[in-house]
Formats: structure tokens, sequence, C-alpha cells
């Protein structure tokens, strides 16, 4: 059985990551807010889910990219306060 295994996925995950960025810098100015506006101006949807207290996860599905055809997600959990 071989030891190496080599995929090649077309995802935007550099866009994808740069907007997480801008959430994270957004909130670090800002700690006791959520910036609506910059989750709105992306083609991506974004889905926020509360976890325990101060923490949010963000789930983030971009239908422009698929894996086995299905859109990928990308989920991260934020501490949301000071």
């Amino acid at each position: 059985m071989p030891e190496n295994y080599q995929i090649e996925l077309k995802i935007r995950l550099g866009y994808v990551y740069n907007f997480i960025l801008s959430i994270i810098q957004k909130q670090l100015r800002d700690p006791l807010n959520i910036d609506i506006a910059n989750l709105l101006k992306s083609d991506l949807t974004i889905d926020v889910v509360g976890y325990k207290d101060n923490v949010l996860i963000y789930l983030i599905t971009d239908k422009k990219s698929k894996i086995n055809n299905k859109p990928f997600v990308f989920i991260f959990a934020n501490y949301f306060g000071t």
C-alpha cells in the first residue's frame, strides 16, 4: 500500500481564508460587535452559532467550491468579547 497520497482540489481556500481574516481583524479592533456589513459583502454563506459564553462558531460555506459535489465548508470558533 502506498504511503503517500496526493489530491488536488479546486477550492477557493485563499478567498475564504482572507474573508475569515477580515472577520477576525475587525473583531480584534471592536471585540464587542460583529460587523454584519462585512459578513454580507461576500458571496459566501455565513452561519454563526453561539457555543458557550462568549464563543461563537462560524460556518463559512463556499458554494462555488465543491468537494465530492458538496459545497466547501470551513468551520472555526472565535472568542467574542473582551
